[in-house]
């Protein structure tokens, strides 16, 4: 499957689940609504629209960009401890969804990230909109404590994945950009080959990724905005 497949499925994916949630409540209510939809569901959604965009502009690579840092670099308990993919991959899932829970407790402890979390908790009903408003700097927040658990668990590089991540390379942009930091982990012609590429891609992200990774040792490639 290729990765802009890939990026359709899973956007495709929370749309169905969505809409599933969305008839079930619909012709199958627990409790009966008082405010109703129609006055709550342009709001929630414009938060929601509003946390993408904000994610999307500010830390577009987020919690996976962080991973292929750590996996380049050896960083992480997990490469420390050298576990196998088959314990550290589910170690990681416990790990983050504890590191999440316990995100939740303090922001509904701690006065100033209560304020935060209060609009989702201030929806004057209760669906399946609610679970997606969030103030978007608790979004963001809630990244960076994502973010800082990836880099302190780490992550493993598996060179079975280089033949997709190449093919990456020569995506839409927005998967190039990922593409071309998921060859952080990864070494060899092939890989020197798709990073001098991308040093002359058409796209700024694309090109500032490949310099970030080559380094200042290797000659500047061509910018043209």
């Amino acid at each position: 499957m290729s990765p802009s497949v890939e990026i359709a499925v899973r956007v495709g994916g929370s749309a169905v689940v969505f809409a599933i949630m969305a008839l079930w409540e619909w012709f199958a209510p627990r409790r009966h609504l008082t405010a109703g939809r129609r006055p709550r569901w342009p709001g929630n959604l414009g938060i929601l629209a509003v946390d993408i965009i904000a994610v999307r502009l500010l830390v577009p690579t987020a919690a996976f960009g962080v991973a292929l840092v750590a996996a380049a670099h050896g960083w992480g308990l997990f490469k420390l401890l050298a576990l196998p993919a088959w314990a550290a991959l589910p170690l990681g899932a416990i790990a983050l969804d504890l590191v999440i829970y316990g995100q939740h407790v303090v922001f509904h402890h701690v006065p100033a990230l209560w304020r935060l979390h209060r609009m989702h908790h201030a929806d004057l009903d209760i669906d399946v909109t609610t679970g997606v408003r969030f103030h978007p700097l608790e979004i963001l927040l809630s990244l960076a404590i994502k973010m800082a658990a990836v880099a302190a668990l780490g992550a493993l590089g598996d060179r079975r994945g280089l033949p997709a991540v190449l093919a990456a390379c020569d995506d839409v942009p927005a998967v190039r950009r990922r593409a071309v930091l998921a060859l952080a982990p990864f070494e060899g012609a092939a890989v020197d080959a798709a990073l001098e590429r991308a040093r002359t891609d058409r796209d700024w992200q694309v090109r500032q990724a490949a310099e970030d990774l080559l380094g200042d040792d290797a000659p500047s490639g061509e910018a043209d905005d």
